[in-house]
């Protein structure tokens, strides 16, 4: 993939920082703008780059396909991607192996396989108790909490841990003194804390610790009682 003026300074930091020669493999669509400070407002306005700086914007599109999308754009029913896809490059990426999304944001992340990583799944298995856990991160509760009805309320702080291992991309451009916003990053829970800003995605625990509850909504509850809806509830 060639390069734009604007990029040398990045790329010219990845090379001087010896990052790590696999390219990364993604099970997505990566759609890169490059020398793209026109046109672009900075939602942080007190930390503005200089007028001079070129900046880079690459959106990640989990699970999409390449060739469907493409196809779209043919037929004109993707008119706005289009002109961002005309703006910069356009391209697909190889997955990893597995194919599955923790596994390539983690590859995309680090440049590591999974052996680097440390993700090769959505699950991992605890070998001693033989229990399933999310792969990416581990949150554990509150050492000592109350009980309010079905609410339990804690005394004290639980604490949350990122599972994935290695160095990130952007802990290597900010090292290199360049800036980077890092949105709704998938398997970057809790965020790293290294780039400048920061959000995480896909693998945020919501306010209960849990990854997501599920509803079901019967018009026959006295079929589902006494049931226990797994990772979710019963409403009638």
């Amino acid at each position: 993939m060639s390069t734009t003026p604007g990029l040398a300074a990045v790329v010219g930091a990845l090379r001087r920082a010896a990052w790590r020669p696999m390219a990364p493999r993604l099970a997505l669509t990566a759609l890169m703008l490059f020398g793209c400070e026109q046109g672009v407002s900075d939602p942080f306005p007190g930390n503005a780059p200089r007028a001079d700086a070129k900046r880079m914007i690459v959106l990640g599109f989990d699970g999409m396909d390449y060739g469907l999308t493409r196809r779209f754009i043919e037929q004109g029913r993707m008119p706005n991607l289009k002109r961002l896809a005309e703006t910069g490059q356009f391209q697909s990426l190889a997955t990893s192996v597995p194919p599955q999304s923790p596994v390539a944001w983690s590859n995309f992340i680090t440049g590591l396989d999974s052996g680097g990583h440390g993700i090769f799944d959505f699950m991992h298995r605890d070998p001693l108790q033989l229990l399933p856990y999310l792969s990416t991160s581990r949150a554990k509760p509150a050492s000592s909490s109350i009980e309010l009805g079905r609410y339990r309320i804690p005394l004290s702080s639980g604490s949350v841990e990122l599972l994935r291992h290695g160095e990130t991309f952007w802990e290597v451009l900010e090292s290199h003194g360049v800036e980077t916003s890092i949105i709704r990053m998938p398997t970057n829970f809790p965020p790293s804390g290294s780039a400048t800003r920061e959000i995480s995605g896909m693998g945020t625990p919501d306010i209960l610790g849990t990854y997501g509850i599920s509803s079901l909504y019967t018009s026959e509850p006295l079929r589902y009682q006494g049931r226990q809806l797994n990772g979710g509830r019963i409403y009638p």
